[in-house]
């Protein structure tokens, strides 16, 4: 049967589908029919329909569920398409979206949002915050227009390269790359495309000096996420996807650093039964693009790593439990053996997993622990990159310090106050301040600039850590809509 006669034979079966004679169907439509597979006769492209409602047995046939599935949509869309082409359909765009099937895994796919005018957002403020070399710009309004990121580094053009998503994606919380020139304004442009089939994007590092590394995760067969790791040699601008992603063996990967020498990624599923194992999967990389399997001494559904000058601090759920001089962290010189830390006196029995961390340019590391009762937090530090911990008491001047959420940290160095060590910590009790304190976290004040009318936040990023190389800012920001605004805090030499 040659083109034609295909065409003649497809036209007729569309015919009776629809139910009588109606407007020829677009020649896009014949193209669309004569390449599914179905068509497809040994030894050509082509091959006639086996009757109008051939497909029928495949579909019923007990065939891969995969299979029946795609066979189905192209049946769809064949009439679909057919009808529109006929001006049969009028819209579609008139009726109510479908509501998604509770408990069905949905990730949101990626899309580059058109680039918005800087112009359009207010003018920066600059806040007189009085404290030694410590300055802050902002902008006092809204955000619920820009893209904010969730991590992020710095190229090395000196600019900013950020993941974003969820509420901080923009409208409907797209999952993609955001760029910004001076840390304060974020935006997609350039519009960036990692990959066609990345589903979520979760996390960036870099070393500082080639390679640029993205997580995330792409749509699975069955609805769920399979992970990925992509690389890019250029500040972002094309990317590759990194080794064989069977590594992954179908797990998300969720974050990742860069310390020591190599990069080190954390992954993790969060759809199987809750009484399940669920180990945290690790993988690491010194180019970025080969990746080796490592395991972990922890478990569930939440980690934190976090590069420091020794090597690596790791928290989570404890696959076994430990000492009783042993809270829930462990460090390591290489991202492979991992040694549990130490606590002192009785402190171990009161820290939990950690939810938020920061490095000093003094490799002192302070973090937010969740305690036992899983409803308070505190503030622990350990002066020797993560191997012993202690906890850190805030007198009154913090309030609410069990609702401590976020911490943060700037080294800064000046002809005035030489160096000066700012932590910084924000609250989750309502409170919109920023606090911040030079002795450890003992004494705290608010980081006010009352005609400002800032900083505030509920959210401290990072822009580069003290003892790496890559900038020394910290952005402060509260949830879209939340009138809380956008701050960069930095020494008075990098604002």
């Amino acid at each position: 049967m040659n083109d034609r006669e295909i065409d003649s034979d497809i036209e007729r079966r569309l015919r009776d589908v629809v139910g009588g004679p109606q407007p020829a169907a677009p020649e896009s439509l014949h193209r669309f029919l004569r390449q599914m597979p179905e068509n497809a006769a040994p030894g050509r492209p082509l091959a006639g329909l086996q009757g109008a409602f051939g497909w029928v047995p495949d579909l019923l046939a007990p065939r891969p569920v995969f299979y029946r599935l795609r066979l189905a949509f192209g049946v769809a869309m064949a009439v679909l398409i057919g009808l529109a082409g006929g001006g049969l359909v009028i819209s579609l765009r008139q009726g109510p979206s479908l509501p998604v099937a509770s408990g069905s895994p949905v990730i949101a796919s990626p899309r580059v949002t058109p680039p918005s005018s800087m112009s359009a957002y207010a003018t920066p403020v600059a806040a007189q915050l009085g404290l030694m070399s410590l300055a802050c710009r902002g902008i006092t309004a809204g955000n619920s227009t820009m893209a904010l990121p969730t991590t992020a580094v710095v190229t090395r053009a000196g600019a900013y390269l950020g993941v974003t998503g969820g509420a901080f994606g923009g409208a409907g919380g797209a999952s993609g790359l955001v760029h910004s020139t001076d840390g304060l304004f974020w935006d997609w442009s350039p519009p960036s495309t990692i990959d066609p089939e990345a589903a979520e994007l979760t996390s960036i590092a870099t070393d500082n000096l080639d390679t640029i590394v993205v997580t995330g995760a792409a749509q699975g067969l069955d609805g769920t996420a399979d992970g990925r790791i992509w690389v890019s040699a250029n500040d972002g601008v094309s990317w590759q996807t990194a080794t064989d992603v069977s590594i992954f063996e179908g797990i998300e990967v969720r974050t990742v650093v860069y310390g020591s020498g190599q990069f080190v990624a954390l992954g993790w599923n969060d759809v199987s039964p809750t009484d399940s194992l669920r180990q945290v999967a690790e993988w690491r990389s010194v180019d970025g693009r080969s990746w080796t399997h490592v395991t972990t001494p922890i478990k569930g559904t939440a980690a934190l790593i976090v590069p420091t000058a020794a090597g690596f601090l790791l928290s989570g759920t404890p696959l076994t439990s430990g000492a009783i001089d042993e809270p829930p962290m462990w460090h390591s010189p290489d991202g492979v053996t991992w040694t549990r830390s130490k606590a002192s006196g009785n402190t171990a029995q009161l820290i939990g997993p950690l939810l938020s961390a920061t490095v000093t340019g003094q490799s002192h590391v302070y973090a937010v622990d969740t305690a036992n009762d899983g409803t308070n937090h505190r503030l622990v530090a350990s002066a020797d990159g993560g191997l012993t911990w202690s906890t850190v008491k805030p007198d009154t001047s913090l309030p609410y310090a069990g609702s401590i959420s976020d911490v943060a940290s700037i080294n800064t160095n000046d002809t005035q106050y030489g160096a000066v060590e700012f932590l910084f910590a924000t609250l989750s009790r309502g409170d919109p301040n920023v606090y911040v304190s030079t002795d450890g976290g003992v004494t705290w004040k608010v980081a006010e600039d009352p005609n400002a009318g800032g900083p505030t936040g509920t959210t401290l990023l990072q822009l580069g850590s003290g003892y790496l190389a890559g900038g020394n800012r910290v952005l402060s920001f509260g949830p879209p809509g939340s009138g809380l605004g956008i701050w960069l805090l930095g020494g008075t030499s990098s604002s």
